[in-house]
């Protein structure tokens, strides 16, 4: 099982916040995967028997066959089980926690039961035909239980979606996460529309904000050439702006400021 990594002596929680992030988007995006494959092939089964997907009733072979026993163990041993313990080092305090902790448990919960169940239709599937009662006590629960968990499990991902969404802020001026978020970006998180995501909800400014941001930790910390390079994509940033505003005027002056102090240091 691949487990999140040990937090270093003294390292405060919130620097493992961009791990947290990362981890989150990661587990989602691979049980999307399966949750999609898996109502894509209910419903094409459904279509073919001219019945309500809810009045099917699969053999085991065919039960097995709609999620992937290996993709959902590496959901639950390489994405969920690192992202509960990321979430219990950034957020959890002795006696209280997020909501959002709250929410990573039971989906942790929630795929540790289909896991389980999944195994129980593969192996009872293997077993002897004089064995069919238990194996239809099985494929029963199974075909009640399946879709009411991955629907739940889907659930509660937009619900901690939206409660990162509002918690995201707090780590604005991180060291760790500010770099980590301009240097890592899409490729970490995904996609390019996570990472505008991302800024959309840490910045009120976006992007170009949090390129200043990065600006000037990289400035401060001695990185020059980082620095220029943050204070360049902002700029690009800055000129596709549609309109000029106070806000797009300040980040200017602070564009302005950085690539001043820049030119100082390297003189």
């Amino acid at each position: 099982m691949v487990t999140a990594p040990p937090p270093l002596l003294h390292d405060p929680p919130e620097n493992r916040a961009w791990d947290l992030v990362t981890a989150f988007f990661r587990a989602k995006r691979l049980f999307e995967v399966q949750y999609e494959a898996y109502e894509a092939t209910v419903k094409d089964i459904a279509r073919r028997q001219g019945v309500d997907r809810g009045a099917l009733q699969l053999p085991a072979r065919e039960v097995a066959a709609l999620l992937d026993f290996e993709q959902l163990g590496d959901l639950h041993d390489r994405c969920v089980a690192p992202l509960r313990e990321l979430s219990r080092q950034v957020l959890r305090e002795v006696a209280t926690t997020d909501l959002l902790d709250r929410y990573v448990a039971d989906i942790y919960h929630e795929i540790s039961i289909l896991r389980e169940e999944h195994y129980e239709v593969v192996a009872h599937g293997a077993r002897e035909p004089g064995e069919l009662e238990d194996l239809k006590q099985v494929l029963d629960e199974v075909h009640e239980y399946f879709p009411k968990r991955l629907h739940r499990v889907h659930h509660l991902f937009a619900q901690a979606e939206r409660r990162l969404a509002a918690l995201v802020a707090r780590f604005g001026r991180n060291t760790v996460f500010v770099r980590s978020m301009f240097l890592l970006g899409a490729e970490a998180l995904g996609s390019v529309e996570v990472q505008a995501w991302l800024y959309g909800h840490v910045y009120a400014g976006g992007a170009a904000e949090g390129d200043l941001v990065a600006a000037r930790s990289f400035l401060a910390g001695g990185f020059l050439d980082l620095a220029r390079t943050a204070v360049e994509r902002g700029a690009r940033l800055l000129g596709a702006a549609g309109s000029v505003t106070p806000a797009v005027e300040g980040l200017r002056a602070g564009y302005d400021e950085v690539a001043a102090q820049l030119a100082r240091a390297r003189a």
